[in-house]
């Protein structure tokens, strides 16, 4: 993990001491995230005792690993799941006054799931937690404006301050390098007319009914990524593709910020029966009249059948 600050009490004003190369420190360990819901709030927790703002996070108990107690912490300071954790960088505190060595492992989270009450602790009720959800601008205000008190709260400022300061120059980097991923998505239709469609099991979209598909790889033509994915995900020869459908799939923006153009094609079906070949992405493929669907349906099935339907390959 890339160290992005160590902070000693001269950083603080506290001491004019530096690092000590004779001192035997303690070490202490705590994971901290940078927590977004779907409207792209951050949580963040006022300290009434110290008079200030941190970022979720603690103490790494014992037994744990890092993403462990992460998701710990933050269900209990936010009270949300959380997931898609990505790296931020490592924060090291030089307590001397303590003889401490306080290792912070930063990173970005996904809010997922309904939002609950935080589980604070009685120690933490009597220093004044209260937990707050405000976009990344106005966190950075909130942090600006405060003056926090006493030997942890100069350190603990400090360090969440960095912290959310580099995950908002992560997020807005990120922001500006999205771009929609092209999904290819394939209807095969057998001598009945029914088509091919699977419940999905995968992170994204659990529980929907899908057509075959995946994403457009590089230097892969429509065709073949419409042949290869069939054949992966259910052991089926499908050639003679036909575009019937383009469409701006973008229902899962806010819940998982994926975006996709979807392009559909109608694959001819050469035989054999349907297999779960990917068990840990699909549970089980089924032959579906057009007027008789499953549901809920993936939004690029839905949106393919829609335009099929309607003989239009594109219909905004």
């Amino acid at each position: 993990m890339e160290l992005l600050k160590e902070i000693i009490e001269k950083d603080l004003g506290i001491s004019e001491e530096n690092i000590s190369e004779t001192m035997k420190y303690k070490l202490r360990r705590a994971a901290r995230a940078v927590v977004l819901d779907n409207d792209n709030k951050i949580a963040i927790v006022w300290s009434g005792y110290t008079n200030h703002h941190k970022i979720p996070g603690g103490k790494i108990e014992t037994g744990e690993d890092v993403i462990e107690g992460l998701k710990r912490e933050i269900k209990e300071e936010t009270g949300c799941q959380a997931e898609t954790m990505s790296e931020v960088g490592l924060i090291i505190e030089y307590k001397n006054q303590f003889e401490e060595l306080h290792l912070s492992y930063c990173y970005l989270a996904k809010a997922s799931g309904e939002k609950s009450e935080p589980q604070f602790t009685a120690e933490e009720k009597e220093l004044g937690f209260t937990l707050k959800w405000v976009s990344l601008d106005e966190a950075i205000k909130l942090f600006e404006n405060d003056k926090p008190e006493g030997y942890w709260g100069k350190f603990m400022w400090r360090r969440d301050f960095d912290f959310l300061l580099k995950a908002k120059e992560i997020i807005e980097t990120e922001q500006k390098n999205k771009r929609p991923w092209v999904g290819i998505g394939v209807m095969v239709q057998n001598e009945k007319g029914e088509v091919l469609i699977g419940l999905r099991k995968s992170k994204h979209a659990t529980g929907e009914w899908s057509f075959p598909g995946g994403h457009l790889e590089f230097g892969e033509t429509i065709n073949e990524t419409a042949r290869k994915e069939v054949w992966e995900e259910t052991g089926l020869i499908t050639d003679g593709f036909q575009l019937i459908s383009v469409a701006d799939q973008m229902r899962y923006i806010k819940t998982e910020g994926k975006h996709y153009l979807n392009v559909g094609v109608l694959g001819k079906y050469i035989g054999g029966e349907p297999k779960v070949m990917e068990p840990d992405k699909c549970v089980e493929w089924r032959w579906f009249a057009l007027d008789n669907l499953p549901a809920p349906l993936f939004e690029g099935t839905e949106l393919m059948i829609k335009n099929f339907k309607a003989g239009k390959i594109y219909n905004p």
